[in-house]
């Protein structure tokens, strides 16, 4: 979230063109270090989840792919920069290494710790990447540009990484096993270029919107993606501590369905209540975050908070397409997706311009949802279950516009937004608790307990 909170300090720092050029080489150098891992870090979990024994040997292979493969696309772009006079090319590289060095404690390095049982020293030191660089940004302030941007960006992935280093040395043995390598190099492969299209699909709107619109429409876009993107910790959170449990469970069926169902009715409640939230305070959110350059923003917030809470929704379907082995099969419906996706945005930009991108994401993403559910039918209860646990949705919307609507009769927006936010959370809470029998708080009542108990559990098979 603070993270998040720092893009948006950027963006008002940056304007809104050298913001755009600075989140589109975020968005293009975050690309490559997802596919360069092989997938090493996705074989781990799977693999070290259903037997301990193979832990170390499965997380040095992993390391191991990652830093040789690195260094070698470091070498190859700076070679590439100064052969070609890429512009920009300083801030460029600094950008590329700090993106190459952060998927090593997220996920490499996180990806060992899901798998201990150990949840929260992870991200005591993830949490020091944001607060360095918002330290940096806020010295540098008066002077602040591209360049000075990007070499914070660097220098704050740089410590984080090397504080991980030293912490995974005093836990695991690095014990490289060529052999496990070579048996599992296809498996992960799989996983990279699912992945990889994963995290193109998730940024298509933003590389489209630079070929189509240029910067300055990535710089409004952007904006409003950063707000939305704020709530998104909430299902990656689960996805970090659910995963490794849907792998040791994937050999129960009936455990694997209730888990899954548990899992997507809690996202799905989530995601109405927090973007409902959202969507009704959107307006007010933009006015006091951002200059009157992006008074678009606020329509491109209303949609991609839409598309957000499908997203949320998508997190479980893709553990459990993992749980289950139909990893290939998730990877090519994916591929599919994302070409029928570009075709969504090219059109709906041509038609309506910025909003349009975001338009075509929630295309995209509801018929990703379709094909992982018909992909995982047999596991996930079907047509019916989708009917008796989203039979919510109505009423959350319907709550939502009647809070929505306390706006229009008053004349200050910070009381009209503190008013219908609290409308909307104590309607919200009674329907929780009188008709729909307070099933949020059992899910994470429920869904505590499992973690507290999976981590004890962990704890004492480390120890022993």
């Amino acid at each position: 979230m603070l993270a998040a909170a720092i893009t948006i300090y950027i963006a008002r720092l940056l304007g809104a063109e050298n913001y755009g050029k600075y989140i589109y080489m975020i968005t293009a150098t975050s690309l490559l270090p997802l596919f360069i891992g092989l997938g090493g870090e996705h074989v781990f979990i799977m693999e070290a989840s259903r037997d301990m024994n193979l832990l170390p040997v499965f997380f040095s292979n992993a390391v191991f792919i990652r830093s040789v493969l690195t260094a070698v696309a470091l070498v190859v772009a700076i070679i590439t920069c100064f052969a070609f006079r890429v512009n920009d090319s300083w801030p460029f590289m600094l950008v590329l290494a700090g993106s190459l060095l952060a998927v090593f404690p997220n996920p490499l390095f996180l990806s060992l710790y899901r798998v201990k049982g150990i949840h929260i020293r992870p991200w005591v030191l993830l949490f020091i990447t944001p607060l360095f660089f918002i330290g940096y940004l806020f010295l540098y302030r008066n002077m602040i540009d591209l360049s000075v941007v990007s070499t914070g960006f660097f220098f704050s992935q740089f410590i984080v990484f090397v504080l991980f280093i030293i912490d995974t040395r005093r836990i695991v043995e690095f014990k490289v096993d060529f052999k496990f390598l070579k048996m599992n190099v296809r498996k992960g492969i799989i996983f990279s270029v699912s992945q990889a299209f994963d995290f193109a699909f998730a940024r298509l709107d933003i590389f489209m919107l630079q070929f189509l619109l240029g910067p300055f429409s990535v710089g409004i876009y952007a904006a409003g993606q950063r707000v939305v993107s704020l709530l998104q910790l909430i299902p990656s959170s689960f996805h970090i501590v659910e995963l490794p449990e849907f792998h040791r469970i994937s050999h129960d069926k009936q455990r694997l369905e209730a888990r899954f169902r548990s899992l997507r009715k809690l996202l799905m409640e989530l995601a109405m209540l927090c973007f409902g939230l959202l969507i009704i305070n959107a307006s007010y959110i933009v006015t006091v975050l951002f200059s009157d350059l992006y008074t678009d923003t606020v329509h491109i917030v209303i949609l991609l908070a839409v598309s957000s809470a499908i997203v949320f929704v998508n997190y479980p379907y893709y553990m459990l397409a993992e749980a289950v082995n139909k990893i290939k099969q998730r990877m090519y419906v994916r591929i599919a997706t994302f070409i029928l996706t570009i075709l969504f945005i090219y059109v709906m930009v041509q038609l309506l311009g910025t909003t349009g991108a975001a338009i075509g994401l929630i295309t995209g993403q509801f018929l990703f949802m379709l094909f992982l559910h018909r992909l995982t039918k047999s596991e996930n209860g079907g047509l019916l279950a989708i009917v008796k646990d989203f039979k919510f949705l109505p009423v959350f919307a319907i709550l939502a516009i009647m809070s929505w609507s306390v706006k229009l009769v008053v004349s200050s927006s910070l009381t009209g937004a503190l008013l219908s936010s609290f409308l909307f959370l104590v309607t919200v809470t009674i329907f929780e608790i009188t008709i729909n029998k307070g099933d949020i708080f059992k899910l994470v009542k429920t869904l505590k307990e499992q973690i507290n108990s999976n981590s004890h559990d962990e704890g004492i098979s480390g120890t022993e």
